[in-house]
């Protein structure tokens, strides 16, 4: 499964397991139950309880098991935001410095 959707609920009982394609950036709740993750190229295994949560650090693939029956809320990564584009009166400023011949400060 690749993430793209809003946050989604999904029951698993062991010896189903969820997989999760190029997950990286997205959430993984336990809502009932325990859950262990593990993932491609990444020692660590990670077990949920009930209310704990893991975000899946690479874009590998990532499987999600239930020890016995669980309930886990599947977020996905959200959007990186952009960078805010400089106003026009920023822009008119920075013009205005480079026009005098100096260097325009940065406007973050």
């Amino acid at each position: 499964m690749r993430v793209n959707a809003p946050p989604f609920r999904v029951s698993l009982r062991w010896g189903h397991p969820l997989t999760v394609f190029d997950g990286q950036g997205t959430c993984i709740t336990a809502r009932r139950g325990e859950v262990w993750i593990t993932q491609d190229n990444d020692l660590r295994d990670v077990v949920l309880s009930s209310g704990e949560s893991f975000m899946i650090g690479q874009p590998e693939l990532a499987i999600v098991q239930a020890f016995d029956t669980a309930e886990v809320v599947i977020s996905p990564p959200q959007p990186r935001r952009q960078p805010a584009a400089p106003s026009v009166s920023q822009r008119l400023l920075q013009a205005l410095w480079r026009a005098t011949g100096h260097s325009a400060p940065a406007m973050n």
